[in-house]
């Protein structure tokens, strides 16, 4: 195994990023991660922290509106019913 290694594993992790698509599981390499790759590991990383909190508040966001749906009472009619919900 040589150093690129993990340039093809960082561009993975960036390309997953990009896509939002949820990593798939990974194995360190065993050589370990070269001063050449360091600063991008680093960088890669805060973006994929700033994208975890991101989707944290989306998801308390879906919770929340979730709660609120929940607390409209059912209604049983056969037309339709509008919700219109302000904060």
């Amino acid at each position: 195994m040589t150093d690129d290694v993990w340039a093809v594993l960082l561009d993975r992790f960036e390309a997953d990023l990009r896509r939002n698509a949820i990593p798939q599981s990974w194995t360190p390499p065993s050589i370990p991660l070269s001063a050449a790759h360091a600063e991008r590991a680093r960088e890669l990383l805060q973006r994929q922290r700033q994208r975890r909190d991101q989707l944290q508040g989306e998801l308390n966001v879906v919770r929340e509106q979730l709660r609120a749906l929940r607390r409209v009472p059912p209604v049983h009619t056969d037309s339709p019913i509008l919700l219109d919900r302000h904060l």
